[in-house]
């Protein structure tokens, strides 16, 4: 029966150091869960217990730039032939870290209370545009894989509504993809 290993032995001997009581692989899986709870549970209710009305919170579209992993994934796709993921069916809003970062710097230098949406002011179905960012970037033998979860259009977009911001700290789509084709030619200058 010693020699018998079930998923809690299993367990036990690979995490038997972070364990609370090694002589007792179930007391001591109990025990780590129960103070894995506590540390939750103790975390979540102080956060609310602390919570600020005169905090501010944002929403986050799709972030894109010249090194984001979507931009990333795109060119390697072209770069070996390889397949890259569409949705046709998806409509979407999308930023770029620099205008979240001129966003947050706002909100926060305004002292603004709120919910944000800092994101693009208007959206576009997720296969247009990264059959734009491809063809402004001129990348080849990209293929497309398109992906349908239904038959309908569903929405990941988020819109500001409230809580606007200046116009100089708002984004449109065609600035971002712009932002993406001019980066990377300002990248390649550089080399």
């Amino acid at each position: 029966m010693e020699n018998e290993s079930d998923d809690v032995s299993n367990i036990h001997n690979r995490f038997s150091l972070t364990l609370v009581n090694p002589g007792s692989h179930y007391f001591s899986l109990a025990a780590s869960l129960g103070v894995g709870l506590v540390i939750v549970l103790a975390t979540y209710l102080g956060n609310l217990n602390n919570l600020n009305l005169e905090e501010f919170w944002y929403r986050i579209p799709m972030v894109l730039g010249v090194n984001s992993p979507k931009i990333v994934q795109l060119k390697e796709a072209s770069k070996y032939n390889a397949e890259f993921e569409i949705f046709p069916n998806l409509v979407v809003s999308a930023t770029t870290i620099n205008k979240i970062a001129q966003q947050i710097h706002y909100i926060i230098n305004k002292n603004l209370e709120g919910i944000f949406h800092l994101s693009s002011n208007d959206m576009i179905h997720h296969s247009e545009l990264f059959y734009e960012i491809t063809d402004k970037l001129g990348l080849k033998n990209v293929i497309f894989k398109k992906i349908y979860s239904s038959n309908k259009d569903s929405y990941l977009a988020i819109l500001p509504k409230q809580n606007l911001l200046p116009k100089n700290y708002q984004i449109t789509l065609n600035e971002i993809i712009d932002d993406c084709v001019l980066q990377e030619a300002i990248d390649s200058v550089k080399e």
